[in-house]
């Protein structure tokens, strides 16, 4: 009855109650579907591969190394107290393709990030590197 007064009101949502009681089900979106549907996404759970690229002004995964860190790139968060264990995967100035599970926001038309350029982000629940990170270069 609390719940559903709670739920009535507008105070939580489905999404909510779901991670409350751990019901988050990751569905597979290649990283271009993500990219072209990012708003059929938004608050889901997903999980994608892609080049994570890192440097000390950015932590993004695109589709490739071509572009600047805003084209075709999703901003990285880490789930709460695991920044650590998923920043020892791969270190500023390297790139390396890996596979990441977590929840997507879409926010187009508003800013994410410090530089607040980003229309997308996922917060990395968890994190698989697939191949050794190299030093990169994008190309603008």
């Amino acid at each position: 009855m609390v719940v559903a007064f709670l739920f009535g009101k507008g105070y939580i949502t489905w999404d909510q109650i779901k991670q409350k009681f751990g019901k988050n089900e990751y569905q597979n979106v290649s990283f271009n579907t993500l990219l072209s549907y990012s708003n059929l996404y938004n608050g889901k759970f997903i999980c994608t591969s892609g080049i994570h690229v890192k440097s000390s002004e950015f932590n993004v995964i695109k589709t490739n190394l071509g572009g600047n860190e805003f084209t075709n790139a999703v901003l990285v968060k880490y789930s709460p107290g695991k920044e650590y264990n998923f920043d020892s995967f791969i270190s500023q100035g390297m790139a390396a393709n890996v596979s990441v599970c977590g929840k997507f926001e879409s926010l187009r038309g508003k800013e994410i990030g410090t530089l607040g350029v980003w229309n997308n982000q996922i917060t990395i629940d968890t994190y698989k590197l697939l191949d050794t990170p190299k030093p990169f270069n994008l190309k603008n």
